[in-house]
């Protein structure tokens, strides 16, 4: 394990040859119009800013997903005042600079590939199959988003178990066709596979900013139903609607809005789970800090009261 982590920085510490990965990296203006060097330094415990005011340039290397080797001194206030960085060549272990899942992974893996195991549908056993094949070994790290919510090693297998958990539910409830919710579940998000680059940290690649994992999802399943022989197209078709339309809304990034109850509920599957995650990682971030109340979050629209244990049963008065 590498050290010091950003978590464990100390106010004064000396940095000889620190090792985090690079998060951003630009030259910045200075309030007196100087251009100066400015860094986000991360690992698998937090982040941190660095400057150093002394240069006006990046040096060869230092880009997002690198990590580099940083010698400065740390303090609260300031973060990393940087006396010399460049890029870090050695081995690099990737666990010490991607959080990790909060939970067990190959567990998730193999309770989501037992849920598949009741597909009954040929076809879409024989879609999955062809997924598996290709995509297993990838989909079981995969982070689930850059910072907004499930942003870890494993995060894409934990939401999507989430979200086919909720499917298979409202399949129940709904009475619609549990093969064909369930499956679109799995493949709602898998186009992060190709939106994402996973470095020393979570990176968009250039498809991904020039598509966005919506689109590069349904291109994907479209190419594993190609090796199917006989796929039927009507099929196919639902599948990439409910693929296209996961985000329910076009200003939140879907490409259309759900024409059917299986692409309505997935929606509401997704945004659930997303919502649920992104309340319980503030909630806990808080209380990690004694605060009852935190800044009004740009993705909820909303703050996040996450109160202390009421010893008394007693909540709040107004």
């Amino acid at each position: 394990m590498k050290s010091p982590m950003v978590k464990e920085l100390k106010e004064g510490q000396a940095l000889r040859g620190a090792l985090f990965a690079v998060a951003q990296a630009e030259v910045r203006q200075a309030r007196n119009g100087e251009p100066f060097m400015y860094l986000r330094l991360s690992d698998r415990t937090n982040a941190v800013d660095a400057r150093q005011f002394e240069r006006a340039e990046l040096p060869g290397g230092v880009a997002p997903g690198e990590v580099v080797r940083v010698t400065g001194s740390y303090s609260s206030g300031y973060g990393i005042r940087i006396d010399h960085v460049e890029r870090y060549t050695g081995q690099v272990n990737f666990e010490d600079f991607l959080p990790p899942c909060p939970k067990d992974s190959v567990q998730l893996g193999q309770e989501l590939k037992r849920v598949l195991a009741t597909i009954e549908d040929p076809w879409l056993s024989k879609l999955l199959a062809k997924f598996m094949a290709d995509a297993w070994e990838d989909f079981q790290k995969w982070p689930g988003a850059v910072e907004v919510h499930h942003a870890y090693v494993g995060g894409l297998l934990e939401h999507t178990l989430s979200v086919v958990r909720l499917l298979d539910t409202y399949a129940t409830l709904y009475g619609v066709n549990r093969d064909l919710l369930l499956v679109g579940g799995v493949f709602h998000d898998v186009g992060k596979l190709d939106e994402l680059a996973c470095k020393a940290t979570v990176l968009y690649t250039d498809a991904g900013n020039l598509f966005g994992h919506t689109y590069l999802g349904a291109q994907r399943l479209e190419r594993y139903a190609t090796h199917v022989e006989g796929f039927p197209e009507a099929l196919q078709a639902q599948l990439c609607h409910m693929v296209l339309s996961h985000h329910g809304n076009l200003e939140w990034g879907a490409v259309v809005t759900p024409m059917t109850l299986e692409a309505f509920l997935l929606h509401i599957a997704d945004y659930t789970d997303t919502r649920a995650h992104r309340y319980g990682a503030i909630a806990e971030a808080q209380r990690e800090k004694g605060l009852t109340f935190g800044q009004r979050d740009r993705y909820l629209e909303t703050r996040v009261y996450s109160p202390r244990q009421q010893t008394n049963g007693e909540m709040p008065q107004p």
